[in-house]
């Protein structure tokens, strides 16, 4: 949070906020970085062959045979809500 708070500070912009909307800011961006570490962390731990792999990244060759929409589908994770 202290180095959000710093850029703040730095930034001319968040002058017009008011202190509950600048500490909102601050809250917003310690929870996305503590969700992104936590992310981070199970994807170290997972020992994925391809960490860095991404739903974006799949490549459909024809000889794949992936279905590009289902994929999609699949990314969202609708599937798990619906059983």
């Amino acid at each position: 949070m202290a180095a959000e708070f710093e850029s703040q500070l730095t930034d001319s912009s968040y002058k017009d906020l008011s202190f509950a909307e600048r500490l909102g800011l601050l809250v917003t961006a310690e929870w996305n970085r503590r969700q992104t570490s936590r992310v981070n962390w199970f994807i170290c731990n997972a020992k994925f062959s391809t960490p860095s792999a991404t739903v974006e990244k799949i490549e459909y060759y024809e000889d794949r045979q992936l279905d590009k929409s289902q994929m999609l589908r699949f990314s969202t994770c609708q599937y798990v809500n619906d059983g």
